[in-house]
């Protein structure tokens, strides 16, 4: 009976937390994964928890990314790696993602994640300014 109702309480904030979801863009991320730097939108699909999955914006020819919140943690990764641990940028999870802003970011140099302090992440109408050019 208790992990019924913790199952559901669960449930519940993160539908509260998808209903809250909005644009993001991140920046200040350096080296080999620079394009993970953009805006991302929520869109209507999901995570393996039950989170919104966010598709990045972006110019015609790079290669399609997504923020998926995988395991307790948001991972930056390319489409193609949706539902799995691979990823090139992650940041501590088990929030909604607009909670993370305050959070260091890891970001791969290709044997291991690094702490990478210059990442920053902004959200909502913020976000759409920085994707813009205009601060």
């Amino acid at each position: 009976m208790l992990q019924a109702k913790a199952a559901a309480e669960a449930a519940a904030a993160i539908r509260k937390d998808n209903s809250k979801a909005a644009d993001i863009f991140i920046s200040g991320v350096k080296g080999r994964h620079s394009v993970v730097n953009g805006l991302y939108s929520p869109t209507e699909e999901k995570g393996q928890d039950g989170r919104v999955l966010y598709r990045k914006i972006s110019e015609c020819g790079h290669e399609a990314l997504c923020i998926e919140h995988f395991v307790g943690v948001w991972k930056v990764k390319n489409e193609a790696d949706r539902g799995s641990v691979a990823c090139c940028a992650q940041v501590e999870g088990g929030c909604a993602l607009e909670g993370c802003r305050s959070r260091i970011w890891k970001v791969s140099d290709g044997e291991d994640f690094v702490d990478q302090p210059s990442v920053q992440m902004v959200t909502g109408e913020e976000a759409k300014s920085q994707a813009s050019g205009r601060s």
